[in-house]
């Protein structure tokens, strides 16, 4: 939704109609998004007191501190103002919900009534001055607004709350136990990218983002019981390493005296204590839990073997599962890791503007199309499922390619000899899953310059080295077109050219940013730089702020254009890649084709003087379903009346200097 009305020039009375029309259609179109928009003066209203509670919130430190009132702060002011009934119903609930949440923290939960009355006092001197019915309409501010800007009542109070959670966990289960004291690790640890604030994870209804974490896809205490099922206590001991560590090791055969002062224990490390055996005790990591406990809480390890003892520590047993049987596919073996016969009629895992997201399978038994919502969807299951090569015959394994001799290549479309499976199905290797190819090693962005790597082995990771071709920006050769990409080296067909980087939007979204970009007093203009990237889901990558050097590539259709976006799924995300259709010498301008969706983009080449010519729509065409199909992205669909009640304005593609 706008939060200021567009400003595209100075207007003469003659074209204000037109401009006020247009202002009334990007109105609509936020209303048929599910919005409700605000008419232009309490748009204006709404700015100015935006502007004036940042303003004022400048110095609302200073006027506390000069004041002088006793147990008067700033959260004693957000503990009364949650206590009150609120007055703005606009305003976001989370920021709503964290100031009520702050009433229950304020002083260790308690709150004094020397605060209140502190705090009530400076509420009405505030509201006095700032609230009066006298001032105009956008200078009056309320005192609950100034304090919704603070960064600390979004996000310092929501630890605590975790924190709070896990002390007064049951300490019956240990598995209840563990899960609520690493409550903050499981649902904010991308399981993409490891960290714990990041971009990746998908907004609710409600604006509340969800992070792709482990929680997400499984609640940990019964990923820990699955786990038991499959490792039993003597084999986890097996794996153990036996050299000692250097914190006086527990196993260490030097007699360790237990009379020495030892610090005490604090309550949440005991958690920690409990918790990091829960979770380490019975795993693949071949490290001692007391141990790596004896690393993070800084302690002799001997020590926290004597805590550990004492505390008689028992993990959930668990009931061991029969083997289960599964039927092998006739068209994926993920053993042999090969694709048979008509592959492409028995899954869409390849088609990615076919694909639904969907969450990670977390079921119980063997993956079938009854229990699986990846197998009702006519894919894969991934690596974030919580299945097993074991128990899913679906189970996506990585690729096996092995590259010919030291210096031969690897995970190539157009290889000899048996195929890869991720060049099959439209991905990147998987560092994780493609044990065998080397892509480890060259998926590292680290090891982008390396000639050697890169000239070896396997081919198919070029997105996640990120090593894109030297290109320059300049005058296009297009007439009337302003700016154009050029090469400055040499590209052989086939290669990596640059990858197309924008943000992630829905498609409402796309036609509203396309709408509000457009020129209404040039219906011949029209920019965009938007991609369809999951038509079926309907998102959109817009390049148009956040993008970098690809988004000035000019349309050419036919065989005019030297490169071709494809969409690729790499590890976890979708992604436009650029290829060379051809070999192109360095200075030549970049052309792709724009697709379906922009039939009209005829252009003229300045150098060759071409005459212009239309040229017909192209019909529709299906990604090709080879072995080696690929997924061809296109530019996204301009808003077209029939979806968003918009005239379509015309595709001529414009640069802007």
């Amino acid at each position: 939704m706008l939060t200021f009305v567009p400003h595209l020039r100075d207007l003469d009375r003659r074209e204000e109609p037109k401009y006020d029309s247009w202002l009334k259609e990007l109105e609509d179109i936020d209303t048929q998004s599910g919005f409700k928009p605000m008419d232009r003066e309490e748009k204006a209203i709404l700015t100015v007191q935006t502007e004036r509670a940042a303003t004022l919130s400048l110095y609302l430190d200073t006027w506390l501190e000069e004041l002088g009132i006793a147990n008067l702060t700033k959260a004693a002011l957000v503990a009364y103002m949650a206590s009150q009934e609120p007055d703005d119903v606009t305003k976001p609930q989370k920021k709503t919900d964290d100031i009520q949440s702050s009433h229950e923290t304020t002083a260790d939960g308690r709150t004094r009534q020397s605060s209140r009355k502190a705090a009530a006092l400076f509420a009405g001197a505030f509201k006095q001055a700032f609230e009066n019915k006298d001032l105009p309409r956008a200078s009056r501010i309320e005192l609950r607004k100034i304090l919704l800007l603070e960064e600390s009542v979004d996000g310092s109070l929501a630890p605590k709350l975790v924190a709070k959670d896990a002390d007064s966990g049951p300490e019956g289960d240990m598995d209840e136990l563990t899960e609520a004291h690493l409550a903050t690790y499981i649902n904010l640890g991308c399981l993409i990218c490891y960290s714990h604030s990041c971009d990746h994870g998908e907004y609710d209804n409600r604006n509340f983002k969800r992070a792709f974490s482990m929680g997400a896809v499984m609640p940990l205490g019964e990923l820990l019981k699955q786990r038991r099922r499959k490792i039993t206590l003597k084999s986890a001991d097996a794996m153990v390493t036996s050299v000692p560590c250097h914190r006086t090791c527990h196993r260490s055969p030097t007699p360790v005296c237990e009379m020495l002062a030892a610090k005490p224990w604090l309550e949440n490390e005991v958690v920690l204590l409990k918790s990091i055996f829960s979770v380490l005790g019975q795993s693949q990591l071949q490290h001692d839990p007391i141990c790596f406990a004896a690393d993070i809480l800084d302690r002799d390890c001997s020590a926290v073997f004597r805590k550990f003892e004492s505390l008689a520590v028992k993990v959930p047993s668990v009931m061991p599962l029969e083997p289960l049987q599964v039927r092998p596919l006739s068209w994926y073996c993920k053993r042999q890791k090969i694709l048979r016969g008509e592959w492409q009629n028995h899954t869409i895992t390849h088609e990615h503007q076919r694909r639904e997201i969907v969450d990670p399978c977390s079921h119980e038994g063997v993956c079938t199309p009854q229990n699986c919502p990846c197998v009702k969807m006519g894919i894969l299951c991934e690596k974030w499922c919580r299945c097993t090569a074991e128990t899913c015959a679906y189970k996506f394994t990585g690729c096996g390619c092995h590259a010919p001799g030291a210096t031969g290549k690897s995970c190539q479309a157009k290889g000899k000899g048996k195929p890869c499976l991720c060049v099959q199905l439209n991905r990147e290797c998987d560092p994780a899953l493609c044990q065998s190819c080397g892509v480890l090693e060259r998926a590292d962005p680290h090891s982008a310059e390396s000639c050697i790597l890169r000239e070896t082995g396997c081919q198919n990771c070029e997105l996640q080295r990120g090593s894109s071709k030297e290109l320059l920006l300049g005058q296009s050769r297009l007439d009337g077109v302003g700016y154009g990409l050029f090469t400055a080296e040499d590209i052989a067909q086939d290669d990596f050219v640059i990858e197309y980087v924008g943000e992630l939007i829905t498609h409402d979204e796309g036609v509203r940013r396309e709408a509000r970009r457009s020129d209404v007093f040039d219906e011949e203009s029209s920019i965009s730089y938007i991609f369809t990237l999951l038509e079926h889901e309907g998102i959109w990558l817009d390049a148009a702020v956040y993008g970098n050097l690809s988004r000035y590539i000019n349309h050419a259709s036919g065989t005019d254009s030297n490169v071709t976006p494809r969409i690729l799924y790499v590890n976890g995300e979708y992604r436009i890649k650029f290829t060379a259709l051809q070999d192109i010498r360095a200075g030549e301008e970049l052309f792709f084709d724009y697709g379906e969706n922009f039939p009209n983009l005829t252009k003229k080449l300045l150098d060759t003087k071409m005459t212009e010519k239309p040229v017909s729509p192209r019909k529709p065409r299906r990604p090709p379903q080879s072995a080696a199909g690929k997924i061809v992205a296109r530019k996204a669909p301009k808003p077209s009346q029939n979806k968003m009640e918009r005239k379509k304005p015309s595709t001529e593609r414009r640069r802007r200097r």
